[in-house]
């Protein structure tokens, strides 16, 4: 049998994912990963030098937030 899946919510999206599983991983995996952006999860921002190291629980609830041009 399959490891059981965990989900979290990116940007509003419920997406299945495995235990264990890091923010570098998922964002990989379900999105850009652009350069141009701040993650925070449970709105809490996260350092990119931690995205490696940033395990996801169930429930978790990550945004991305991408830098606005304009005045």
């Amino acid at each position: 049998m399959g490891a059981a899946m965990i989900t979290v919510h990116l940007n509003n999206q419920p997406i299945l994912i495995l235990p264990n599983s890091t923010l570098a991983d998922t964002l990989n995996k379900y999105n850009d990963a652009n350069v141009h952006c701040a993650i925070a999860i449970n709105r809490h921002f996260i350092p990119r030098s931690k995205y490696a190291d940033t395990l996801l629980n169930d429930g978790d609830v990550i945004d991305i937030i991408t830098p606005m041009q304009g005045g």
